[in-house]
């Protein structure tokens, strides 16, 4: 009767033992993989800050751009079309310059067009960076958490009953007095 509770209570150590031990592969292969989640992650957004950038640039130089037409067609605008008439030597030189002006307020349209498509997708970046960093911050609360649980079963404490239930256990297994067992067990 008292062998049988030394061997049951020895299972149920043995039991906690090799759990604990699965416990700690399993937060080491968790930590493992959001360590590598987290580096995706920030991988992406750095990426993805790197085209922000880029594209204000570009938003920049088209907006520039559409800054000298306008000023031009406000400059050219000073001209009426009636002084266009009387000054040209042709009328070929008429059409020529009525159809510049015309295609330069199709031209500054498209480019307008283009830089507000360009301020709407960034917009949108900005966006999706913002989320992804608040996800990263997010993802780094369970690698954290994970962290400090690992590094509890580390801790001396627990390295030392871990050492003390294998002792027990190896004693068991060379054929000790149960009573002595007990005894080791309460230690």
């Amino acid at each position: 009767s008292e062998l049988a509770s030394v061997n049951a209570q020895l299972d149920h150590v043995t039991g906690l033992l090799a759990a604990a031990e699965q416990q700690v592969d399993d937060i080491e292969k968790r930590l493992d993989d959001l360590h590598r989640q987290i580096d995706e992650l920030d991988d992406q957004l750095t990426q993805l800050a790197g085209q922000i950038r880029q594209r204000n640039g570009e938003l920049a130089d088209r907006e520039s751009l559409l800054q000298e037409h306008l000023r031009g067609a406000y400059e050219r605008s000073q001209t009426s079309l009636l002084e266009v008439l009387l000054t040209a030597d042709s009328l070929d030189q008429v059409t020529s310059e009525v159809g510049y002006l015309m295609t330069m307020t199709e031209q500054d349209a498209k480019l307008a067009d283009e830089i507000r498509s360009m301020r709407e997708e960034l917009d949108t970046r900005r966006a999706s960076l913002q989320d992804g960093r608040a996800a990263l911050r997010d993802g780094k609360a369970p690698r954290d958490r994970a962290k400090a649980a690992l590094a509890f079963l580390r801790q001396p404490m627990g390295k030392a009953i871990v050492k003390r239930l294998k002792q027990v256990q190896d004693r068991w297994k060379n054929g000790a007095e149960p009573a002595a067992l007990l005894t080791d067990v309460e230690r």
